[in-house]
């Protein structure tokens, strides 16, 4: 049996094609399994037209597919693991993991079986929402590729990429050397953390499904943040690609997405890469999406599914799905 992904655009189009009866017949003589992540209902649940909305909804609930944890939850994963691997004294012992349990209930089953009858809620929430977070990452990634824009866009290749702490942040003094070369995946990861741990109401309250939520049963939090040195030592000496996988692919997929698209689509793109690690193939028809996943792919740093893109025309995309999935790779 392989695994497959099928991204927003994917669905879409085969709501508004009326053939999805045959997708799914495909679909068992395939013996395909189809993955469902949130991250993918949530951006079909921004889709603004209410019965273009609800039709994709059904249609991708159809059939026998696998509802997957959230990124958030998945990310945090690696985190805890690696924390552990590395910092076993901040391994947290006896704490209650109810609230981790609440989050993958909701994430896993409550949210894909209300999400039809509650589709114009939670269209307001993620509108209003994610409104400030997708314009914040739009803003840097547009400074992203002013800044880079005398790169050849077909030779850029993340893994070679390398990166220097600006010498005038005195803060950091101590923590990192200026002179030296840093993986961006690296820092990336190391502020986005410190950002997302550090919460002010932290322990006595979360919001609504922080990365801390995930976190803070399992190990020490303001131990691990507390100690600088180690903190900085984790990220840029200790960590390792190969465990922490879907931490690299969000970063990477970051990075590349200003070389070929700026869209509001982006965020979401970059919570799908998060997913990769689970499929053997993932099927788009997004060609900049796909070209960013498809110069990941080809450099082999971490293991994921192989993109695939699509037509955007039901009657080829139904054959390519078949051929592609069928293929020995």
């Amino acid at each position: 049996m392989k695994t497959a992904i099928f991204d927003t655009n994917f669905w879409s189009y085969l709501a508004l094609s009326g053939r999805q009866r045959e997708f799914e017949s495909l679909e068992k003589s395939l013996n395909l399994q189809i993955l469902l992540p949130p991250s993918i209902l949530l951006e079909v649940t921004r889709t603004v037209d209410a019965t273009t909305r609800v039709n994709i909804l059904r249609v991708m609930r159809a059939g026998n597919r696998k509802k997957m944890r959230t990124e958030a939850d998945l990310e945090s994963e690696e985190l805890v693991y690696e924390i552990r691997r590395l910092r076993p004294n901040l391994r947290r012992i006896g704490a209650s993991t109810k609230r981790i349990r609440e989050l993958r209930k909701f994430w896993v089953s409550e949210i894909w079986r209300h999400c039809i009858s509650n589709h114009e809620e939670l269209h307001r929430q993620l509108v209003v929402s994610q409104q400030k977070d997708i314009a914040e990452l739009g803003a840097v990634q547009k400074n992203h590729k002013e800044s880079f824009s005398e790169w050849d866009v077909n030779k850029v290749k993340p893994s070679g990429v390398t990166a220097k702490f600006p010498s005038t942040e005195e803060r950091l003094r101590g923590l990192v050397d200026f002179n030296r070369e840093y993986e961006p995946w690296r820092i990336e990861n190391l502020f986005y953390y410190k950002k997302c741990l550090s919460k002010v109401d932290f322990p006595i309250a979360h919001g609504d499904g922080t990365v801390a939520d995930w976190c803070e049963p399992l190990i020490k939090i303001k131990d691990f943040l507390g100690h600088e040195e180690q903190y900085f030592s984790f990220w840029l000496e200790e960590s390792k690609v190969e465990r922490m996988p879907r931490n690299w692919l969000r970063w990477a997929v970051n990075f590349l997405q200003p070389f070929r698209k700026l869209g509001a689509g982006n965020p979401y793109d970059a919570q799908h890469s998060a997913y990769l690690v689970d499929a053997d193939l993932f099927f788009t028809s997004d060609k900049r999406y796909f070209e960013c996943l498809q110069t990941i792919f080809n450099e082999g740093v971490v293991r994921m599914a192989r993109p695939v893109l699509l037509s955007a025309k039901v009657d080829l995309f139904l054959k390519e799905i078949a051929d592609k999935a069928q293929k020995k790779f």
